[in-house]
């Protein structure tokens, strides 16, 4: 991750969570490297289901100049107040779910009615790249954590009823051609609640 920082990726990733307001949920925090970046947030709520990943981001906390709260659990076994917050953050965190559909859903839920959905991802791309993402992606995905390299989180946006205002798509240089094609995307949420199983009331 150091390297694709430095090669454009931290760039954008600063400039999205510029974006962020109000109380936030970050799914998916890793270790932690967009806690330095949030300013003028009511605080953040940090998900993390891996143990090893969430010692590194409970490190991280004190680089943060807002509060957080490090949650060491999934997203659906996470006892989080439905429409609580105003931004949710995904960060290289769609790929990998293994149901991108019923995340969306539990993210919708968890928006307030003006609630925006921040999303760094990879994606497929077009072509022959495209197709050889489709191709390697059985393999990949066991090889990277339950990556899918060739899954499209705009398309499942819209598919759950979110309204893309902004997407920039790029691509990123070292790194291997299947996961270079790159979004970063602002969404809002649909007018009325998505019915979510595993989120509290």
């Amino acid at each position: 991750m150091d390297a694709l920082d430095a090669a454009g990726l931290g760039e954008r990733r600063e400039r999205l969570v510029a974006r962020a307001r109000g109380r936030v949920l970050e799914v998916g925090a890793g270790t932690g490297r967009n806690l330095p970046l949030y300013r003028g947030v009511v605080d953040v709520v940090a998900l993390e289901p891996d143990a090893a990943m969430a010692k590194r981001l409970r490190a991280r906390v004190e680089q943060a100049s807002v509060p957080v709260t490090v949650v060491e659990s999934t997203l659906a076994q996470a006892r989080l107040e439905k429409h609580s917050f105003d931004t949710v953050v995904c960060s290289l965190v769609l790929c990998s779910v293994e149901d991108v559909d019923k995340t969306l859903q539990y993210i919708d839920g968890l928006l307030r009615p003006d609630g925006q959905l921040l999303a760094l991802e990879h994606v497929r791309g077009t072509g022959l790249r495209g197709r050889l993402q489709d191709a390697s992606t059985p393999v990949w995905r066991h090889m990277a954590a339950g990556c899918r390299a060739n899954r499209d989180p705009i398309d499942a946006m819209r598919r759950n009823g979110f309204a893309v205002t902004d997407c920039d798509r790029f691509m990123m240089n070292r790194t291997l051609p299947i996961v270079a094609p790159h979004i970063s995307a602002v969404a809002i949420r649909k007018a009325q609640p998505a019915t979510t199983q595993g989120v509290s009331e």
